[in-house]
């Protein structure tokens, strides 16, 4: 007589359930087959797009969408791929789409300074094909690719969470130390001004303690939103930290700085909060510093340095102004 398993009892069947067909509830296989062939229909009729994305170097992230025919790639004005590396010349690199075959894409030196190299060797004319990595200059690097509309979507959204800060949306710290660099290594090139704002609202925990950290969420991004509109595109907007926040001015030199510190400090001073009671309304001290007061050897962090300084003293001599001497 053979022994009942462990898992029998007297009075349980031993049959096997019956299958998933059989209780009419779809499998977790057939769930996923569906929802294959849905992405695959739309992948179908996607539009496939020829991209350059920063891989290494100032905006590592960043996705060029190469639209044209013909393209540009460098740091002065007239490039439509515009990068802001120091060591990448004003018009560094030609990139053409060809009649050759689907998607075949050409790459030009432009007679740079530091060089263009795909797949680790410098080149003066050489065709990119899918996958492969372009480099101009010793830092900067790009990765060539054909995608379709909704991957490149999903490429320029994950740039934008590296490179912004979630609740403002204003550029992080992280972005601003790159730029900082390449900003001032381009103002000396080029003997251009640069100036540096750094602003603190003034005693920002009380708002937070007194209504909440939600009500100072939306009084950030108000303020944020309105110091986007006060400066220019070309200017850089970041999040510091917590409530402090850096703007800098491309050739703008110390005077007109301190004009533009005025203008964010009344702008600020302006936004009105709805709360429970009372309006809820802000003030910021500003500290100003511009590339001009520094030596020739100093380092980009020594602008940021002063500036921060400069907001102290603003602070200590009675908040909601601005400081741009000492």
């Amino acid at each position: 007589m053979t022994p009942k398993s462990v898992d029998e009892s007297p009075g349980t069947s031993s049959a096997p359930p019956p299958p998933h067909d059989a209780l009419d509830v779809p499998t977790p296989m057939a769930i996923l087959r569906k929802e294959t062939l849905r992405t695959l229909a739309a992948a179908r009729v996607a539009v496939e797009r020829r991209t350059l994305t920063v891989i290494s170097g100032a905006n590592a992230g960043q996705v060029f969408v190469l639209t044209s025919r013909e393209h540009i790639l460098g740091r002065g004005e007239v490039a439509d791929l515009r990068v802001l590396d120091p060591d990448v010349s004003r018009t560094h690199t030609r990139i053409v789409r060809t009649d050759e075959g689907h998607g075949h894409t050409m790459v030009q030196d432009l007679g740079s300074t530091n060089g263009t190299f795909v797949d680790g060797e410098r080149v003066t004319r050489a065709p990119l094909s899918p996958g492969a990595r372009l480099q101009c200059g010793p830092n900067l690097v790009l990765r060539f690719s054909l995608t379709d509309d909704v991957e490149e979507e999903l490429h320029r959204r994950m740039y934008e969470s590296a490179s912004r800060d979630v609740l403002t949306l204003a550029f992080n710290r992280r972005y601003l130390v790159d730029r900082l660099v390449a900003e001032v290594a381009h103002a000396r090139r080029h003997h251009h001004a640069l100036s540096l704002l750094k602003l603190d609202l003034d005693a920002f925990h009380r708002v937070n303690d007194a209504h909440g950290h939600a009500v100072g969420d939306i009084c950030l991004r108000a303020i944020a939103t309105r110091i986007s509109r006060a400066i220019r595109l070309e200017d850089v907007f970041a999040r510091w930290d917590g409530d402090e926040f850096v703007i800098l001015a491309r050739s703008t030199d110390l005077a007109e700085a301190t004009q533009l510190a005025e203008r964010v400090r009344t702008c600020i001073g302006e936004i009105e909060v709805p709360t429970d009671g009372a309006p809820l309304r802000v003030s910021a001290s500003i500290g100003v510093a511009s590339l001009g007061e520094l030596r020739l050897e100093a380092k980009p962090g020594e602008l940021l340095a002063i500036a921060d300084r400069r907001l102290g003293a603003a602070k200590s001599n009675g908040r909601d102004r601005v400081h741009a001497e000492g």
